[in-house]
């Protein structure tokens, strides 16, 4: 019998805004680097304020919608990235959706931003008659 010594070393890609999220896989590298140069991505993809793109949105793939597991929550920022760069598979680049990606990048700091684009907070016209 032989016996071989192997050693297998595998390269990890971690966040350094938020160190629980890592992966082996070498596809989402630009994408963690993407949300630490931009850390607002992070809270809108793992927050519940931007109803179009944070935790339970219907706009990602099912098993991503709600989870908090690493996976999970680089999946959701890689179809956010590639929705603001106008890569998406799924959309034109000049479609409404990158446009309201855009525009909840933009927007999301701002006091009560919620991302219902139609969800208006004044009061209705024809109400007040």
């Amino acid at each position: 019998m032989k016996i071989y010594q192997q050693i297998h070393v595998q390269k990890v890609f971690i966040s350094e805004k938020r160190p629980d999220v890592c992966t082996a896989c070498p596809d989402f590298e630009p994408v963690i680097q993407w949300a630490d140069d931009c850390p607002v991505v992070w809270h809108i993809v793992t927050g519940r304020r931007s109803k179009a793109f944070g935790l339970g949105s219907c706009v990602y793939i099912g098993w991503a919608q709600r989870s908090m597991a690493p996976d999970a929550i680089l999946e959701r920022l890689r179809h956010f990235k590639e929705l603001i760069d106008g890569n998406s598979p799924y959309h034109d680049a000049d479609s409404m959706f990158r446009w309201r990606g855009q525009f909840t990048l933009a927007h999301y700091r701002e006091t009560g931003f919620r991302g219902g684009f139609f969800n208006s907070t004044t009061p209705n016209i024809l109400e007040a008659a």
